[in-house]
């Protein structure tokens, strides 16, 4: 929290910088123009320079601003220290001029003490305020059931009571008030008495975090293994804000049987359209049985047979990221590699499912297949770090993706591109070429690299690398995108090298002018170079001296 509020502060008044960044600031100003240094700042050096914002000789300084700060959850703030240094820091800043305001939603803890006494006019308590919205929601929830119905009518007095427990124990907190609903709901369908829905209700903790591992620990044995697992993936996904595809979980259980399940699917298996539905349905049950209701399932209009699955509530996520329960889970998820799972899934989704083959292929532009985003999003999260077992999968998906589509026995290696010509994000009726979609293409989407330059390093012949690469320079000239040079590896700077030997060239002419701007490939090129965050080094200078012998060669022919 501490780097967001400064980050949003310079970002306002950048003419701070050099007061509480002094040595970034003069570090950043020392380098030459045409290198790019992005300044490295540690969390303590974050932490000094929040410090120096509310110091007596910033202080002079930024009372003449005028800054209003919101902040959510200020309980949940991830502070080595805590939040009571971030509190007091808050709490002098607000102190420096009237002109500076702060809104602050929190739970009650004991470091607000101090806020609490020096303000008690200007806080209020949101239980308060929704203390009938909780109270309609759970009389309206429960009430619909035959069973609560009965024992209103038999003992109205104290079913009311249990309703103002709940309401009490909910704390304005609707997320509690929906998880013990859930609770509550099954125990009327397995016909429990009004004393024992009263036990259940009390035995759960009021505090959120405890009250969710609760949830977790009741989870039956025998359900444990599938339901922890579940919860790992969903965990590891939704820290890249992407879901996975309801039908990759349907798989679980199967590569916990055998972790190489997907490549014994028979590549002429496709599931039908009914089983699909059916297979979805079962996989749905179980997850709401097992999982305890935690997640949700998100049905697209647009994409009916592929509902995604996520937590119900990022308050679910953050529980699933503590020490606390990650040990309570350890001992079923000690020989599962969350990674490989998600792989193995997503080729038997791409194996198995209905919704891609050869009448897919013209039904839309590339940018519209979404379904390995979440995967490349999570690989490209840990790719400094990924095995070579990671690039094979990805291998095999790739092998997949390409039977699908007619290219039997093909690889992104072996496959012809000069005749089958990839025209990648844009419609296949522009240039009158088949449209094939291939995994390297989709790669580039969350600037997966390391899986391009893993692709292209494996094309011995130059010529055949050049041809290659020149249809995945297509992928970002057809798109408006610049292409990936972040990252300038041995990899970027051999695929740099195949565009200039073989790819731009007359026998390529589509390719050598961007025909959106109407430039030549090398400007572009040559101007995101100059223009964009890179690390110098020698791959660095090594393409620049590419992209300006081409432009040199260019230059000359004009003349």
């Amino acid at each position: 929290m501490t780097w967001a509020l400064l980050h949003s502060i310079l970002s306002q008044a950048p003419e701070l910088i050099p007061h509480v960044l002094p040595e970034q600031w003069r570090t950043s100003r020392s380098i030459p123009w045409h290198c790019h240094l992005t300044p490295e700042i540690s969390d303590e050096e974050a932490r000094e320079a929040f410090k120096e914002l509310t110091s007596d000789q910033t202080c002079n300084f930024i009372s003449s601003y005028s800054i209003c700060i919101f902040l959510d959850d200020l309980d949940e703030c991830e502070c080595i220290r805590g939040s009571v240094e971030l509190i007091s820091s808050l709490q002098k800043l607000a102190s420096l001029s009237d002109n500076i305001k702060l809104c602050v939603s929190s739970r009650v803890m004991n470091s607000l003490a101090p806020v609490d006494d020096a303000y008690p006019q200007q806080k209020m308590y949101l239980h308060n305020l929704t203390l009938s919205d909780i109270r309609k929601v759970a009389r309206d929830r429960v009430k619909r059931h035959p069973s609560f119905q009965r024992m209103v009518a038999e003992k109205e007095t104290e079913c009311n009571k249990l309703l103002d427990l709940i309401t009490q124990k909910a704390e304005g907190v609707f997320l509690w008030l929906t998880l013990i609903l859930n609770i509550r709901y099954q125990g009327l369908i397995d016909d429990d008495t009004l004393s024992g829905s009263w036990e259940k209700i009390k035995f759960y903790p009021d505090d959120l975090d405890e009250f969710i591992q609760q949830i977790v620990k009741s989870i039956p044995p025998e359900n444990r293994k599938l339901a922890y697992r579940t919860f790992a993936i969903a965990s590891t996904v939704s820290r890249y804000d992407e879901n996975l595809l309801l039908l990759n979980y349907s798989f679980l259980k199967d590569y916990t049987s055998n972790k190489d399940f997907a490549l014994a699917i028979p590549k002429d298996r496709v599931l039908s359209s009914d089983g699909l539905a059916t297979r979805l349905a079962r996989t749905q049950k179980r997850l709401v049985a097992h999982c305890k209701e935690l997640l949700q399932f998100i049905h697209n209009w647009y994409e009916p047979s592929a509902p995604t699955v996520s937590f119900m509530h990022r308050s679910i996520r953050v529980t699933f990221e503590q020490d606390q329960i990650k040990v309570n889970m350890a001992e079923h998820l000690k020989d599962f590699d969350v990674l490989d799972a998600i792989l193995q899934t997503t080729h038997a989704v791409f194996k198995l499912s209905p919704m891609y083959g050869i009448g897919n292929t013209t039904r839309a532009p590339l940018r519209e297949t979404t379904h390995l985003v979440p995967v490349l999003k999570v690989i490209k999260g840990v790719e400094s770090r990924c095995p070579t077992a990671t690039y094979k999968s990805l291998d095999s998906i790739a092998a997949t993706l390409l039977n699908r589509q007619g290219l039997v026995g093909k690889s992104f290696q072996h496959t012809e591109w000069a005749r089958i010509n990839i025209d990648s994000w844009c419609f296949p009726t522009i240039y009158d070429r088949p449209f094939v979609s291939s995994l390297v293409h989709h790669a580039t989407l969350p600037g997966l690299s390391s899986y391009r330059d893993w692709t292209l390093m494996k094309l011995t012949d130059f010529e055949q690398r050049g041809k290659a690469s020149t249809e995945l320079l297509s992928c970002y000239i057809h798109s408006g995108l610049e292409p990936d040079l972040q990252d300038l590896s041995f990899g970027s700077a051999v695929w740099i090298e195949s565009l200039f030997r073989d790819g731009l060239s007359a026998n390529c002419p589509r390719y050598s002018v961007a025909e959106r701007y109407g430039q030549p490939i090398w400007y572009s090129l040559l101007g995101h170079l100059v223009s964009g965050f890179i690390e110098v080094n020698k791959y660095y200078w090594h393409v620049f001296e590419l992209l300006s012998e081409m432009a040199h060669t260019v230059h000359s022919r004009w003349s």
